[in-house]
């Protein structure tokens, strides 16, 4: 079936892309995300690894893992992919698949 995606989750990884691309920091991050008990996926507390894998997952800008690399998925777009980008580490954003 379709994916469908949360408004209340959808939120929060928007949130943790807009302060990465204001430079926060991820510890920064994690704070604020249990300051305001921000939902995660599984109902857990947040982690540092589970940012970190946000901020990797080229899934919330509508793409989808196939075979070796990605291509356009089924489920909406959660971030653009420019903002995406922009929040990838130098190193990384020049050997992002697109």
């Amino acid at each position: 079936g379709r994916l469908v995606v949360s408004p209340e989750q959808a939120a929060v990884v928007r949130r943790i892309f807009e302060w990465a691309s204001e430079g926060r920091r991820q510890t920064w991050m994690l704070a604020r995300l249990g300051e305001e008990n921000a939902p995660t996926q599984t109902g857990k507390p947040w982690r540092f690894a589970t940012i970190q894998h946000i901020l990797k997952n080229r899934f919330y800008t509508g793409q989808t893992a196939f075979e070796e690399g990605w291509i356009q998925g089924e489920h909406a777009e959660i971030v653009p992919q420019a903002l995406f980008e922009a929040c990838q580490p130098p190193e990384r954003a020049a050997t992002v698949q697109t």
